[in-house]
């Protein structure tokens, strides 16, 4: 490792040598040691670079003391994360290494990982990249990347009581497992189908139910989830709109010949993608839909992926300044919000150049905008800004969102659920003129008066926040 951080031409350089350490031990700093197994690699670039959610190493031979009795279900018994000095990322798709190999295809090395520039940037490498791009062999090949084990659970979906229905949450069994994880580890639902997952706030995840999901008097581990949500997870309408290769093959394993090939004629690779989505020219009738409906309900089984990874190491505190928690403040008082929780999906080439989301007229309604307003998309601890758009055929839980947004937020691809709610500093702008005119009036009026400037000034300081809470009140309305 050392000898990849130093000066060869210069060894003696105390300076490297600090980076060399430093380098080292903000590495282990990063290590999840609570993970089932570690492997440190080599890091190579990948052949190709799209999708771009995957890596590639020789699972088979690196992990066989893992799973010795069938090496071939490595990948579906366990889920990966990788980790170095500047970053880590919690959960990646492995391949085996000859379909995402370096440039050199004839390469045969178990220690190496292959990376695509998407991984490699979201490691902080990618500014060596742009910086000097011939250099990259020197500076990238052959960086330590810690690989992670971690054990999957597979758990059923309970039915949560109505009362019960605002978040996902754990049975009392199920958040007592994990009581003793939760200051240093967070906690996902992920729908492997179709790769998406969702953070859950374990401070609100105990359904409460004392123990009373029980079978036979033994408590049981279920993940209590509603309706909309499992809308948002797409675990509940089958078939699936679309399915990640990795899992459609091994779902095709599953099947018999005759429900197999009315998949092979439902579903379409998406070109440079890593998924398959319903081809609509298939002309399969609804009685062969339905086949492939039950197949796939029968191997997802009402069971739903828990994903328990180490929260992210923060590089740099973010924190709000006094004057921007004062703003918020100030704007969610007279303008307020709601927020909803939507699952991305492709959107219209032509709003790539225009950063434009689009989403149903029924989520505008709720989230109290018009078209072209401004919204703020939030994904783990990324917040921007886009400007949106009724789409009368997009669902009411989906968000079309272009991939220039995407990137912006650090997400790999398709398969993220974001939080959105209006941008209140927009909308309180955009009343500028209604604002303009009542501060006017209210500084003319207050002038007629017989009295002091003193005691005008004093009026126009209350009457002018009570005047602007009327303005506003329409505002306020939409979102109560």
């Amino acid at each position: 490792m050392l000898r990849n951080l130093y000066d060869k031409n210069n060894e003696d350089n105390v300076f490297n040598l600090i980076v060399s350490l430093e380098y080292i031990i903000g590495t282990l700093a990063k290590v999840d040691w609570n993970a089932k197994s570690h492997k440190v690699l080599k890091l190579n670039r990948a052949r190709i670079h799209k999708p771009q959610d995957i890596a590639g190493l020789d699972y088979k031979e690196l992990f066989k003391e893992e799973n010795p009795e069938n090496l071939n279900k490595i990948i579906p018994t366990y889920n990966y994360g990788i980790s170095t000095y500047k970053g880590q990322i919690e959960l990646v798709h492995i391949y085996d290494s000859k379909e995402i190999n370096s440039p050199n295809n004839n390469e045969k090395n178990s220690k190496n990982i292959y990376l695509t520039n998407r991984f490699i940037e979201l490691l902080s490498y990618n500014g060596v990249l742009q910086k000097n791009f011939s250099d990259w062999k020197q500076r990238i090949i052959g960086m330590p990347i810690v690989v992670h084990l971690y054990k999957k659970y597979d758990l059923p979906i309970g039915v949560p009581k109505i009362d019960k229905i605002a978040n996902i949450s754990f049975s009392q069994a199920l958040y007592d497992k994990f009581l003793a994880y939760s200051s240093t580890y967070d906690f996902y639902v992920y729908n492997k189908y179709v790769g998406l997952k969702m953070l859950i706030d374990y401070n609100k995840a105990n359904y409460g139910d004392k123990g009373r999901i029980s079978r036979d008097g033994v408590a049981l581990e279920r993940i209590m989830i509603p309706r909309y949500y499992k809308l948002l997870l797409a675990c509940i309408n089958y078939p699936f709109e679309y399915l990640r290769k990795e899992e459609y093959q091994l779902m095709l394993a599953q099947l018999d010949d005759e429900v197999k090939d009315l998949c092979l004629k439902y579903y379409k690779k998406i070109p440079g993608d890593n998924y398959y989505i319903v081809n609509n020219n298939s002309s399969l009738s609804d009685e062969q839909i339905s086949k492939i409906s039950q197949s796939q309900e029968n191997i997802v089984n009402n069971k739903i992926e828990l994903l328990v990874l180490p929260k992210k190491i923060q590089t740099e505190e973010i924190k709000l300044s006094v004057l921007e928690s004062i703003k918020n403040k100030f704007y969610s008082f007279y303008v307020g919000y709601s927020f909803v929780f939507l699952r991305c999906s492709w959107a219209a080439e032509t709003d790539d150049n225009y950063g434009i989301v689009r989403v149903s007229s029924n989520v505008m309604m709720i989230l109290g905008t018009e078209d072209n307003d401004k919204i703020d998309i939030s994904y783990n601890e990324k917040t921007i800004t886009a400007r949106i758009l009724t789409d009368d055929n997009c669902r009411d839980y989906i968000i079309e969102m272009p991939a220039t947004i995407r990137k912006k937020l650090d997400m790999n691809g398709i398969g993220c659920i974001v939080k959105v709610k209006r941008n209140m500093e927009y909308n309180f702008k955009r009343h500028s003129i209604s604002q303009g005119i009542t501060f006017l009036g209210t500084v003319i009026t207050v002038a007629e008066l017989k009295c002091s400037l003193f005691i005008k000034f004093l009026l126009i300081i209350l009457i002018f926040p009570l005047i602007l809470w009327w303005i506003f009140n329409e505002e306020r309305i939409k979102v109560k």
